[in-house]
């Protein structure tokens, strides 16, 4: 076996919406890890493992959880349920968790499950992403801009940020990443609050204005009431 074979990571990919295909490829094109990726919905028209079960036959040095944080429906620890309970944990050393997953303490059910194991201390890396991407088909994703992912726990990270920029990706390690995913968590109240209110799906939010003779260009909407307000108070009346 070649040096270079002897060096590869081999990293467990759960989920292969936007988030789970960008980061499947960034690694892919590391030349520096060996990447099998669970796809829970549409595995027949990507080919991929249908479940952990069926990638549950070997150790990982990395598990990437990059499904949404949604405990009041499916708990992380339970997509991981085998990975995390013996035959496999008494098998097989528990790999560093890596949650691509918004939200805030997403850490902590996985933490308790995987201490009541007794095999040491759970490593688990939280993350904080900021991605404008849509899953336009099974198979093919659409993005914009894609900014650096905020990952904590500084010590254990300078391997994993290696393999991430190696692929082409940009990685930023921060010494407390709970600050990071509060503010990132506080720009999706907003704008999914603006979704809602307006009936626009997220991306509308950075649209650009049409251009063309006889199409309007867009105007703030302001009620008459509040106008003055908003001229005094804003940005918008300094524009």
């Amino acid at each position: 076996m070649p040096p270079s074979a002897r060096l590869m990571k081999e990293i467990l990919l759960v989920g292969s919406g936007v988030v789970g295909a960008t980061y499947a490829y960034r690694l892919s094109m590391s030349g520096m890890a060996r990447v099998t990726i669970v796809a829970r919905s549409n595995y027949d028209a990507i080919n991929f493992c249908r479940s952990v079960a069926d990638a549950a036959d070997q150790p990982y040095s990395y598990v990437f959880v990059t499904t949404k944080a949604i405990p009041d429906v499916t708990a992380t620890p339970d997509i991981l349920r085998l990975l995390v309970s013996p035959p496999y944990a008494d098998l097989y050393p528990q790999p560093t968790y890596l949650l691509l997953q918004n939200g805030l303490n997403v850490e902590k059910d996985l933490y308790e499950v995987i201490r009541k194991l007794g095999k040491g201390s759970p490593n688990i890396i939280s993350t904080t992403l900021w991605f404008q991407a849509n899953l336009l088909g099974p198979n093919v994703v659409e993005h914009g801009s894609v900014l650096p992912a905020h990952l904590g726990e500084e010590e254990v990270l300078q391997d994993l940020q290696k393999i991430l920029s190696s692929g082409g990706g940009t990685a930023t390690v921060v010494p407390e990443i709970q600050r990071a995913k509060f503010q990132k968590n506080s720009l999706n109240v907003v704008v999914s609050s603006l979704a809602t209110l307006t009936g626009y799906l997220p991306p509308a939010v950075w649209r650009s204005s049409p251009a063309g003779s006889g199409v309007p260009p867009y105007e703030p909407f302001v009620f008459d009431t509040t106008r003055h307000l908003i001229e005094e108070y804003t940005l918008q009346g300094y524009m």
